[in-house]
């Protein structure tokens, strides 16, 4: 198959090596946004920011002061020795990126998918002043929610990251957010997802204590307990969607 089968003729008008810069991401992030980027960090964050911003129609996560850094430097690690891609600080409101953590192999995907998942994070905290400690809820909401983009993009090589996310389960400190693969494929029969409804808790209840109120929950309670155990996703999906909805009711 010839390189310029599925791209524009406007595209000659690049040289060689701007070309194979932009199409690095073109099977992440499909055509229209792949020509977009070229091999910068900061230029790859302005256009995932700008068009989750716009596909999760939240202004403020396009708006709001965020910032973004690259750290050559340090490789930390979750427990099992498991590399950790990236990480949101709410308090600081900055996502950095762990570059030299990122095999080479998958480097594109998973720098995007990283990017994309702690762009949910941001999206989450967007306009509050702090935001309830819910790991075992909100990392598994933030990989449906940064699949669900990825599967709009109509990439060809989407199947690699859902692949990712599905095999964390396998590793018990990660495992939860595993569960987000499941959440994704749960969105196309929901009328509205699970991370829309816990941004919609997060900013309509700020007069309630989540974080208490939801440990406060039987549900909560079992879905800690599974979470992370290779139980059936049906189960943790129906005890994480009763929980939320059980929040906003508590919330009207």
């Amino acid at each position: 198959m010839s390189l310029f089968d599925e791209v524009d003729n406007y595209l000659l008008e690049y040289d060689l090596s701007d070309l194979f810069d932009k199409y690095a991401y073109y099977h992440i992030l499909g055509k229209k946004l792949s020509f977009e980027i070229d091999n910068n960090d900061e230029k790859l964050f302005d256009v995932l920011r700008r068009e989750l911003s716009e596909w999760l129609v939240c202004n403020g996560l396009a708006t709001n002061d965020i910032k973004f850094e690259v750290d050559n430097d340090n490789t930390p690690v979750y427990e099992f020795g498991i590399c950790r891609y990236g990480q949101y600080n709410p308090s600081e409101k900055k996502i950095t990126l762990f570059i030299k953590n990122i095999p080479n192999d998958v480097f594109e995907e998973i720098r995007a998918s990283t990017i994309l998942h702690e762009l949910m994070h941001a999206y989450f905290d967007c306009g509050l002043s702090r935001k309830p400690n819910l790991e075992l809820i909100e990392e598994p909401l933030a990989e449906a929610g940064m699949l669900d983009f990825l599967y709009h993009c109509n990439g060809r090589s989407f199947d690699i990251v859902l692949q990712r996310v599905a095999e964390k389960k396998k590793t018990p400190c990660i495992a939860h957010y595993g569960f987000g693969a499941y959440i994704h494929q749960q969105s196309k029969d929901e009328v509205g997802t699970l991370y829309e409804l816990y941004y919609k808790i997060l900013h309509k209840c700020r007069n309630t204590d989540i974080k208490n109120f939801i440990e406060g929950l039987n549900e909560y309670g079992e879905y800690k307990e599974i979470v992370r155990e290779p139980s059936p996703d049906d189960k943790k999906y129906e005890l994480l969607r009763s929980i939320l909805k059980k929040v906003e009711k508590e919330c009207k």
